[in-house]
């Protein structure tokens, strides 16, 4: 019989005395001892022999003093190749394979290798003892923990706290239904890419982010770089974000919430305007609907289609003063 260890060698078994012989414990749970740990004295001067349950079938490493004194007790049943288990909060996982320890300054025992089902395209493996894989202690770091969609993947959330609140209050906006910004963000259609819903890859994408500086206050703005794209459409990625002074978040946030001027349409109807609470006054439309078409969510409402003025177009606008004009491009 042969076993792994952690120096990924193998180690045979010798033969002995108590080899293959039938022994009891002081409670009277019958063993067999299968062998004595080769080249284990290199590590500890004590041999160590390798012994085998009768009725669990579970597997342990003791010493002669033990065997002799009869003071070894079977630890439950044992762990077999295939097994299933479920954690404490972080999925299914089953064992794949299995070791003994012989790593110095470690206890003598089997060794686990299990293996979590796959989520965000990774089934994560660990090495365990036999306590952790029966309790259902083991976490998995790319279980999707956070508001049902976020995992913290290989890095620790300790590594820089500050990044990791950044990274947890765009989750929180866009997926926790709970949030106060929920309406703004994640009720309006905002996501999160793919990519960073792990948290690993976050931290990786946000230190090279231009501009970065870790001395700095800066906010991780997404608008900036998608000004054109419906809100229903927009996505915080590496390829849509930006780091920007607090000061300047606030202005471009002033800006971009001022009423612009927009064109809307109905048939052969066409006005410019730059308040959308008058015009349903003037109308007699609702302010509801007006917004789900500027979101792209409704191609029209009520017959009225609407788009906002480019720069170019309302520079145009104002230099005609104000008059009703005709563009090259109109809805």
């Amino acid at each position: 019989m042969k076993y792994k260890i952690d120096r990924n060698r193998e180690t045979t078994l010798d033969k002995a005395r108590y080899i293959n012989k039938i022994l009891k414990t002081n409670s009277n749970v019958k063993y067999t001892v299968l062998g004595i740990l080769k080249d284990v004295n290199k590590i500890y001067p004590e041999k160590r022999y390798i012994i085998e349950f009768l009725e669990s079938k579970n597997i342990k490493i003791t010493t002669i003093r033990s065997i002799k004194n009869g003071k070894i007790k079977d630890t439950g049943d044992a762990i077999k190749i295939g097994d299933s288990f479920l954690s404490f909060g972080y999925g299914k996982y089953r064992v794949i394979d299995e070791k003994i320890n012989l790593r110095k300054g470690s206890p003598f025992g089997m060794k686990y290798l299990i293996e979590f089902d796959e989520y965000n395209d990774i089934k994560y493996v660990k090495w365990c003892d036999k306590k952790e894989v029966l309790n259902g202690s083991i976490k998995n770091p790319f279980y999707p923990k956070r508001y049902g969609v976020g995992c913290i993947g290989e890095l620790n959330s300790k590594k820089n706290i500050k990044i990791y609140g950044i990274w947890n209050e765009i989750l929180k906006r866009c997926y926790d239904s709970k949030s106060k910004r929920y309406k703004t963000y994640g009720g309006s259609g905002v996501k999160v890419c793919d990519r960073w819903l792990n948290y690993s890859n976050f931290y990786n994408d946000y230190i090279l982010i231009k501009n970065y500086d870790p001395n700095k206050r800066q906010d991780l703005d997404k608008d900036i770089l998608q000004k054109e794209i419906p809100k229903n459409k927009q996505v915080y990625s590496p390829e849509t974000c930006i780091l920007i002074s607090p000061q300047e978040n606030g202005r471009e946030m002033a800006e971009r919430t001022r009423q612009k001027y927009f064109i809307m349409q109905n048939g052969t109807k066409t006005f410019i305007r730059n308040n959308k609470s008058k015009i349903c006054q003037e109308f007699n439309i609702s302010l509801y609907g007006v917004n789900k078409c500027f979101k792209g969510e409704f191609s029209n409402y009520k017959g009225w289609r609407f788009r906002n003025l480019t720069d170019a177009e309302i520079k145009l606008y104002k230099e005609n003063n104000n008059k009703e004009i005709k563009f090259d491009n109109p809805l």
